[in-house]
């Protein structure tokens, strides 16, 4: 190297060191296409596995919002459907609650007619028992009747009823008058 050209590359060195618009820590992006290199100050070439230039950042941002935005909307959604499947729970209780209580009013309903239904063929029932009590007591009443015409009874209270074994004409007759009263 001619001595040149070492004064133009100390020249270059001095200025990008000592220019005021960088920082010390600054590097030089080249802006070539499908570059994936820099240089730093002293003009040293890296790659960019390390570090990351300003555009990859902001599209990490921005994936990183669209992602939290996304994930907001998914959550929203699962509260929705979670609020329509409450909803949806809800409905179906009120529904079967109403069934139930259709049901329950239906069977008390069933309850009710078939109480009456025994009732009225017990009532039945004993209409005609007490028809048979009364036709058996009308019997037995006529029967006793027809007994108490062979049989004397005393004047006194309660009366006596007996029947001697010979019979006094005037016994006699009486028991006949009774008989023929009774028939």
């Amino acid at each position: 190297m001619n001595e040149q050209e070492e004064n133009y590359m100390k020249e270059d060195h001095l200025t990008k060191e000592n220019r005021p618009d960088q920082d010390d820590d600054s590097m030089e992006i080249e802006k070539t296409e499908g570059s994936t290199a820099h240089r730093d100050q002293n003009g040293k070439q890296h790659s960019l596995e390390g570090k990351e230039p300003v555009e990859n950042k902001r599209g990490k941002r921005m994936f990183g919002a669209l992602l939290g935005t996304l994930g907001k909307f998914q959550k929203e959604a699962e509260r929705e459907r979670q609020s329509q499947t409450r909803s949806r729970r809800a409905e179906l209780e009120e529904k079967l609650a109403k069934r139930q209580q259709e049901e329950k009013k239906e069977f008390e309903l069933q309850e009710a007619k078939e109480r009456e239904q025994r009732e009225k063929e017990l009532t039945e029932e004993r209409k005609i028992v007490m028809d048979d009590i009364d036709l058996d007591l009308k019997d037995l009443k006529q029967t006793l009747r027809k007994q108490e015409s062979t049989f004397l009874k005393t004047d006194t209270e309660p009366h006596l009823y007996y029947r001697p074994y010979y019979l006094l004409p005037s016994q006699k007759a009486y028991l006949d008058q009774v008989k023929e009263e009774k028939d």
